[in-house]
């Protein structure tokens, strides 16, 4: 599974971070980044999962 996050559409709320603590940091805009890239699995497909879910503006999609 690969996640991204469209920074255009995210609006800071930071619900992902609260989802995804390994997986997703806030950058200095409160805009929405990921700590790591590429393929991910176990824990981290089951944070990026969590995060896509509970983004209130969708700006995070997923590739499975």
């Amino acid at each position: 599974m690969t996640v991204h996050i469209d920074r255009d559409r995210c609006e800071g709320h930071g619900q992902c971070l609260a989802a995804a603590p390994d997986l997703i940091d806030l950058d200095d805009d409160g805009i929405a980044i990921l700590r790591t890239s590429g393929p991910l699995s176990g824990d981290l497909a089951g944070q990026g999962a969590a995060a896509a879910e509970v983004c209130p503006v969708a700006a995070i999609t997923l590739d499975t």
